[in-house]
């Protein structure tokens, strides 16, 4: 079974306020996984390489929005950006389900009726796309710390 994403939604947790805040238009996200490095453990003896699984290293992920200068969730993202606040909790909420995140003084909390991805990261860039018979849009760039965090729903 596929899942659409349609009704996929992008939050995150603002720190200084302890809300949650869903940000308004995203039009296209891009979380990566967190590849595992490669431990070499070959001897000189041996004729073939050997590896172990190292450290994850998470790749930077990305969402596109319609930018509205009016709106008080992007408004929060480029304060983020300018105060390069660290460890920003984001969430991105799957269409199984349409239950929001709460949150207080320590995060968000995930409903069990839908599932979530969870990431702490930096808002690292906020750069506008001006173009002819477009929209303002841009893609905010995130450095992430430490791997996905999945909140799967409950069957």
């Amino acid at each position: 079974m596929a899942i659409r994403t349609q009704g996929t939604k992008l939050y995150f947790w603002d720190p200084d306020s302890a809300e949650v805040v869903q940000v308004a238009c995203v039009t296209q996200m891009n979380f990566p996984g967190a590849p595992r490095e490669r431990i070499e453990t070959t001897c000189m003896e041996e004729d073939e390489r050997s590896y172990v699984p190292g450290l994850a290293t998470p790749a930077d992920a990305s969402f596109t929005i319609n930018f509205d200068p009016s709106e008080p969730s992007h408004q929060r993202l480029y304060e983020l950006y300018d105060q390069a606040v660290e460890d920003v909790q984001f969430a991105v909420g799957w269409s199984d389900g349409t239950a929001d995140p709460t949150g207080d003084v320590t995060g968000m909390t995930f409903p069990s009726t839908r599932s979530f991805m969870e990431y702490l990261a930096a808002v690292v860039d906020v750069p506008y796309d001006f173009a002819v018979n477009a929209v303002v849009a841009t893609a905010v760039a995130l450095q992430v710390s430490g791997k996905g965090i999945p909140h799967w729903k409950t069957p």
